[in-house]
């Protein structure tokens, strides 16, 4: 005997059911809006407290929390910002690959919305995950890529390029990034990464002279700032200017409180590189 349901409760049941596949065979409702709003507040200050704790790695989950929340909640461009900011914890915690990952996640989102500005701080952090990788070359081409979309963001790579150019070191390298380093230098004088990096075009064209009034201006301001990162970098900087000068002792001063910093920074990476190459 065959048993006939009514149309009206076949219908019932079949919408049940492509609900439950669509929602990959789940019978858990979907949490309420709110819920999730708490939820999203509650990952995105763990986020940014992780990330002010130097704490990369959980920094980075929570980030990644938030973004998968705010894309239930349709929130195309806050999850954007999210995937971008995970991208920098895990860019920080040296996950250069799972970084390149979530910032090609964010910069699909904003060339959907059409962020130009966005997509360029997206393609910057890409050609820095390169550099870290020794790709400069790609480094280089992704950058470019970006400098044309960029507005609030263009002197930040302005100085990127201009410092991928520096470490690839080939024919018309130096040129360029000097180019760029003075165009920026003219869009924002008080830039102190732009003040660093003129020293570090002045010491790789062997003008340690030149370089220093730079290094110092750049200290003075990433001190003004409280940049622990540009101080040390500068210090860095500084170390290599003063050994050029035979200076010993301000280049052992200056080695030792880029150390001090970078320890403080947890930057693995630049302590083994002071060891490598002290002046």
């Amino acid at each position: 005997m065959t048993t006939h349901l009514h149309p009206l409760i076949l219908a019932t049941w079949l919408a049940a059911l492509t609900a439950t596949l669509l929602t990959g065979c789940s019978t858990t409702p979907a949490k309420p809006v709110n819920e999730l709003l708490r939820d999203k507040q509650l990952a995105q200050e763990m986020a940014f407290a992780e990330y002010k704790d130097l704490n990369w790695k959980a920094a980075a989950r929570n980030f990644k929390k938030t973004a998968d929340i705010l894309n239930l909640l349709d929130d195309y461009p806050g999850e954007a910002a999210a995937r971008h900011n995970q991208a920098r914890a895990l860019q920080h915690a040296r996950q250069y690959d799972d970084a390149i990952t979530a910032y090609q996640q964010a910069l699909a989102i904003n060339r959907r919305l059409n962020r130009a500005d966005d997509q360029a701080q997206n393609l910057d952090g890409l050609a820095q995950c390169h550099a870290a990788q020794g790709r400069l070359s790609q480094a280089i081409e992704t950058a470019e890529q970006a400098l044309p979309l960029a507005a609030t963001s263009k002197v930040l790579l302005q100085n990127d390029l201009a410092l991928f150019l520096l470490q690839r070191n080939q024919p018309g390298d130096l040129d360029r990034a000097q180019q760029l380093l003075a165009a920026a230098l003219a869009a924002n004088p008080q830039s102190p990464i732009t003040q660093l990096n003129l020293g570090r075009a002045a010491l790789r064209a062997n003008q340690p002279a030149a370089a220093r009034p730079h290094l110092l201006a750049a200290l003075n301001a990433f001190r003004q700032n409280e940049d622990p990162d540009g101080i040390a970098h500068t210090h860095e900087a500084l170390a290599r200017c003063c050994a050029a000068l035979g200076e010993a002792d301000a280049a052992r001063f200056h080695l030792e409180q880029a150390r001090q910093k970078f320890t403080f920074l947890k930057d693995t990476a630049a302590l083994r590189r002071l060891s490598a190459d002290q002046p």
